[in-house]
């Protein structure tokens, strides 16, 4: 409804304003899941839960928020979606596991850009090679500014370090930040909390580091979380380009997917949740 995504914004709005001069903490952690819980409950508990339409765009499009809260709301409800729709149209590893197997997804979503929040980021479309490669380090720094908190679970950190690494390192991909830079970046943080005193900082990052050498051929939340943030950036009005019609914005999402996503993630997309996203219609048609 218009007034749980009004109440979900709002909160997101929030977070963001007070994170440009505070750290992340217990108390965000903790205000951030309630809301989620909520949300997820009450979607899942819809009898048309399946094949109703998802009206983020519209609803979202309404509120007084921030580019950066917009596309916080948005990322986290389609990831919601797909997930939720997908678990319980398919035989999936997480079929039976209900709000617990979408919940991290959720909030990931919500928290996943927070680094945002504390980079300088450049305006317009056209970036130097420069510009590109520090925008690019962004999922690092958000995952930086929650790793402390110990009430944000490590699957959630694990999907907001891991957002844009979609596809194994051997293959052709868009993956970032930078496999080799990351690695060395998270080893030297390890040395530098272990020095300071901040044991539990460090043994995060060094689970972090090991999950990484963990990855399999296809981690599917990592994919809808990823997907999802493009789906919500090419529809959100920015200083700098105007929001794409959902329809365009899926074919977009389509004809880059050979680098961007695995397949999966893709058919499901098509299959449980793209045409509740736009208008109604499909996106391939005969002869497309």
């Amino acid at each position: 409804t218009e007034q749980r995504v009004a109440e979900l914004s709002q909160a997101t709005e929030s977070l963001f304003s007070e994170l440009k001069f505070a750290a992340f903490g217990a108390v965000h952690s903790q205000k951030m899941h309630t809301q989620v819980n909520s949300f997820i409950t009450d979607f899942e508990q819809q009898p048309d839960m399946m094949v109703g339409v998802i009206n983020i765009l519209e609803t979202v499009k309404g509120t007084a928020a921030s580019e950066l809260s917009k596309q916080a709301v948005k990322r986290a409800v389609v990831a919601m979606a797909l997930k939720s729709r997908s678990m319980k149209a398919m035989i999936s590893k997480d079929r039976g596991r209900g709000s617990e197997a979408v919940q991290p997804l959720m909030m990931g979503g919500m928290l996943s850009q927070i680094g945002k929040a504390k980079m300088n980021l450049p305006e317009g479309g056209n970036l130097t090679p420069e510009q590109r490669a520090y925008v690019r380090k962004f999922p690092l720094l958000s995952y930086l500014m929650v790793a402390h908190e110990a009430t944000v679970p490590f699957e959630v950190k694990r999907l907001i370090l891991n957002q844009k690494r979609t596809l194994p390192e051997n293959t052709a991909s868009n993956n970032y930040p930078e496999f080799r830079w990351m690695t060395a970046t998270l080893q030297n943080l390890v040395q530098d909390n272990d020095k300071r005193g901040k044991k539990e900082v460090a043994g995060d990052i060094l689970r972090q580091l090991a999950g990484l050498k963990e990855f399999v051929v296809y981690e599917e939340d990592v994919n809808i979380l990823s997907l999802a943030t493009d789906f919500a950036a090419l529809t959100t009005e920015s200083d700098w380009r105007p929001a794409k019609d959902p329809i365009m914005a899926i074919k977009h999402i389509l004809n880059s997917s050979i680098f961007q996503y695995g397949p999966k993630v893709i058919r499901d997309f098509l299959d449980h949740i793209s045409m509740s996203l736009s208008h109604n219609q499909k996106i391939i048609k005969n002869d497309d």
